[in-house]
């Protein structure tokens, strides 16, 4: 029976892949600088069908910082109007960048996590 459960299981996930990219890339803007994280994200399923044959799909973020140095706080981060503002922080040390943002849903009352979250490499971009 437990079997049978299992196979249910990863059956109706379909072959969804969620994960971040381990390399992050950036370029100087006249503000600081444009970070870019990359990831696939499963898609969302919509009929019977394509919860079974979801599959996953390619995303980004570009995360706007004033330096690539030090610890930058989440309320330096620049966000678009109509945004959740950043909480957290992204610290950077020796070519490594740790994103730990949390955004400011004040509309709910929470502090959900970002999916960007984690521990990349930082590259210039070609």
């Amino acid at each position: 029976m437990r079997l049978i459960a299992v196979l249910l299981a990863l059956f109706m996930t379909g072959c969804a892949k969620n994960y971040n990219n381990e390399v992050a890339t950036y370029e100087a803007v006249s503000n600081g600088y444009r970070i870019t994280v990359n990831g696939m994200r499963g898609n969302m399923a919509h009929d019977p069908i394509s919860l079974i044959f979801r599959g996953s799909s390619e995303v980004s973020e570009v995360i706007n910082v004033p330096r690539i140095s030090g610890i930058v706080q989440g309320n330096e981060i620049p966000t678009e109007k109509g945004h959740y503002k950043y909480l957290g922080f992204i610290s950077f040390v020796d070519g490594k960048m740790i994103i730990a943002l949390q955004y400011d849903d004040y509309d709910r009352g929470t502090t959900p996590d970002s999916w960007w979250n984690g521990s990349y490499i930082l590259k210039r971009a070609e």
